[in-house]
């Protein structure tokens, strides 16, 4: 039964903050460092991640197919020009996170996985989101998002892959700025991830040597299939949320628990 914590307890966490804008990234480290749990490994890490890119295509399978259909050079009606767009907009916004993570992977894989970076962070992003919230206008629609602002949403979601900033709360946050409406910037800021996610999974598969790791299909299977899970239950609570409330709760969160991080590393150093 102990053997089955650790998965379940990683599975639940990357799925459920993988979508609330609170960090996976940063949550994993937290629960392994606090837990005293070892690192699972490249090939547990990117199950998690394409776990959470299935729900992902699941929750939003229309805008996926019209985006498919949109790529036809054929399809001239406004809905194909529109979703031909919006793939042009996703590429620009996915070019920052793929260039600086093979340009810099050991800042983003090792210099800032610590508890205090973390926290650091957890806390900084949280102020952004206070800052964003009593400035932003939320007036566009997807239709109206420019190129550049599509460029700022990915440089944002690039700054995510230091744990503790969240790639969904930079994503929605950027968006927000640059004066999307609530809810399109949310629903932006997931169809960015479904790329970004599925890269990240298969650069850790890529990372891996196949032939000298040994893989616990059941606990595997059973991580997925949790990470599937909360993932859908996330993404579908974020959606409704943003109908009708703001980033507050999460900075506020995220500030208190940056604060309890630090207050747990000195009483622990």
């Amino acid at each position: 039964m102990h053997a089955l914590i650790q998965p379940i307890v990683l599975g639940l966490v990357q799925g459920l903050t993988e979508f609330l804008p609170i960090s996976s990234s940063g949550h994993l480290v937290i629960a392994r460092d606090v837990l005293g749990w070892a690192d699972q490994g490249a090939l547990f890490d990117a199950v998690l991640q394409l776990a959470s890119v299935m729900a992902l295509s699941l929750y939003f399978r229309a805008d996926i197919g019209n985006i498919i259909k949109g790529l036809n050079p054929k399809s001239v009606d406004p809905a194909a020009t529109r979703s031909r767009r919006l793939f042009w907009l996703l590429v620009v916004s996915t070019v920052p996170v793929v260039a600086a993570g093979l340009l810099f992977p050991v800042l983003f894989e090792q210099t800032a996985r610590g508890l205090l970076p973390i926290a650091s962070m957890m806390i900084f992003v949280g102020l952004i989101f206070i800052l964003v919230e009593r400035i932003a206008k939320g007036r566009k629609s997807l239709t109206k998002l420019t190129f550049f602002d599509a460029l700022a949403v990915g440089v944002a979601q690039m700054a995510a892959l230091l744990p503790g900033v969240s790639r969904s709360g930079a994503s929605i946050a950027t968006g927000l700025y640059v004066g999307l409406k609530r809810e399109e910037s949310v629903h932006y800021a997931f169809l960015m991830g479904i790329p970004a996610l599925l890269l990240a999974g298969g650069y850790a598969l890529l990372q891996m040597e196949f032939g000298k790791v040994a893989v616990n299909w059941p606990i595997l299977g059973m991580s997925f299939v949790v990470a599937f899970v909360s993932s859908l239950a996330a993404i579908w609570f974020m959606m409704q949320w943003f109908k009708r409330h703001r980033l507050y709760v999460f900075a506020g969160y995220r500030i208190l628990f940056g604060i309890g991080l630090i207050v747990w590393y000195f009483l622990h150093a």
